[in-house]
């Protein structure tokens, strides 16, 4: 399983790569286990500076794998999700995420929480929550509402970053197909 999601170490960065590009790169429960262990040992780390989120090409993340909702729903899984998700926010590192192709249910809430997103061209991103009858999490919304959110999401992305006292505001290209963030220079 380890080999689902790769975890490297180069030069101060950390690099998380989802790596089951067989599956879109839907997460299962030891991949989600696998990433939160590496965003809490980056949080201790002093030598790790920054903490970057890839897929494989063409995919970034297609969601929580279907599979891992039937069994929890028979009881049979760990709510291993909601501990992703809170070293996610908790983590005090800069969190950088690479998007190319698809980013679908949580590999969109990812992205909310990190502090800067590149996003291919042909990138997709869904929140496809409500469709399948499941409850949005970690700050995650149907897309359809973007016609509130994109100017509430300006406000508070052009601000500085509470964690990172050096960071200087971007300018922010919003792509209103999607209304995902994406780094202009």
């Amino acid at each position: 399983m380890a080999d689902q999601v790769v975890v490297t170490d180069d030069d101060g960065v950390r690099i998380v790569r989802m790596n089951r590009p067989e599956k879109k790169n839907a997460l299962t429960q030891p991949m989600y286990a696998e990433m939160t262990r590496a965003l809490r040992e980056a949080d201790g780390s002093d030598t790790i500076r920054c903490v970057i989120f890839a897929g494989s090409p063409g995919a970034f993340c297609a969601g929580s794998d279907i599979s891992d909702f039937q069994k929890r729903a028979e009881g049979g899984l760990k709510p291993i999700t909601v501990d992703f998700l809170h070293a996610l926010v908790r983590n005090p590192k800069p969190l950088v995420a690479a998007v190319d192709g698809l980013a679908i249910g949580i590999g969109t809430t990812m992205l909310m929480h990190c502090d800067y997103v590149v996003a291919a061209s042909g990138a997709v991103f869904a929140t496809p929550f409500t469709k399948l009858g499941l409850i949005p999490e970690a700050a995650s919304l149907d897309w359809s509402m973007s016609w509130w959110i994109q100017p509430t999401w300006r406000r508070l992305l052009c601000k500085p970053h509470a964690r990172s006292p050096r960071y200087q505001p971007a300018r922010w290209r919003w792509r209103a197909s999607c209304c995902a963030a994406t780094l202009t220079i």
